[in-house]
C-alpha cells in the first residue's frame, strides 16, 4: 500500500517537473473574459464522505473470523476517514484533467460475547445476549485511482464553477476484485488567487460520495 502511494506521489512530482520546464510565463487567475488563459499544473489535497464503492459494497470486518472468536463489529459506530491527492492539468480554456489517488478505511467498535460452555466440537458457546465493548478496530486501507475530465464554466471569475466526468478503480488492493466505477461531479466550486485556492464539490466517485473538498496549490 505504501509503495503504491509513493509511486503516485513520484508520478505527480515528475509531471510537475515536466510542466515547469515547458512553462514560459507564471500562472495567473483570469479576472476577466478578455485575459488569456495559461497552461498550469496544480496539486489538490482533499477529504470527504466515504467513497461510492464503500457504500455499494460495505465491509467493516471479516465477520466469519470475528464470529469464531465470539466477536462482532458494531456497524452503528463507524468512522470512515477519506484522503485524496490529485494532480490537475489545465490543458484548455475550459478544460482540466484530474488524476486522483485516494485512500480510505473504516474504524468500528468491537464487542465480545460472553461464553456459556463448550459445543460437541470443543469450541466455546457464545451468549449473544451478553456482550461488552473491547476496543476500536480498523479495516485494511482501501486505495483508489480515478481519472476525471473537468469542464470549467466560468474560468475568468474569482469563484469558478465546474463539473466532472470520469472513471476510477475502487479498492485496487486486490486487482482481480477491484470494481471499475464511474466518477461524476455535477457541480463544484473553486475560489482563490494565483496559487492557493480552496474547493468543494458534490461528487459520486471512488474518491468520495456527496461531499468532497480541500485545498489546492497552482504552480
Amino acid at each position: 500500500m505504501k509503495t503504491r502511494l509513493l509511486s503516485l506521489i513520484l508520478f505527480l512530482c515528475a509531471a510537475l517537473s515536466a510542466y515547469a520546464q515547458d512553462a514560459s510565463e507564471p500562472t495567473r487567475v483570469r479576472l476577466s473574459r478578455n485575459m488569456p488563459w495559461q497552461k498550469s499544473f496544480s496539486l489538490e489535497i482533499g477529504t470527504g464522505l466515504p467513497p461510492i464503492h464503500a457504500l455499494m459494497f460495505p465491509s467493516y470486518a471479516d465477520e466469519k473470523a470475528l464470529a469464531q472468536k465470539g466477536q462482532q463489529a458494531d456497524n452503528q459506530q463507524v468512522f470512515s476517514p477519506v484522503l485524496s491527492l490529485s494532480g490537475v492539468w489545465r490543458t484548455g480554456e475550459f478544460t482540466e484533467w484530474v488524476l486522483t489517488g485516494g485512500v480510505s478505511c473504516c474504524y468500528y467498535d468491537l464487542k465480545q460475547y460472553g461464553t456459556f460452555g463448550i459445543d460437541p466440537n470443543g469450541n466455546p458457546r457464545y451468549n449473544l445476549n451478553e456482550s461488552r465493548y473491547i476496543g476500536r478496530a480498523r479495516t485494511d486501507l482501501s486505495p483508489t485511482l480515478t481519472l476525471r475530465y473537468r469542464h470549467l464554466w466560468n474560468p475568468w471569475n474569482a469563484v469558478v464553477v465546474y463539473y466532472e466526468l470520469g472513471l476510477g478503480i475502487g479498492d485496487f488492493s486486490n486487482l482481480l476484485d477491484a470494481p471499475v466505477l464511474p466518477a461524476w461531479t455535477p457541480i463544484g466550486f473553486r475560489y482563490g488567487g494565483d496559487h492557493f485556492y480552496v474547493w468543494v464539490e458534490n461528487t459520486y466517485s471512488p474518491i468520495a460520495t456527496l461531499v468532497h473538498g480541500g485545498l489546492g496549490w497552482r504552480f
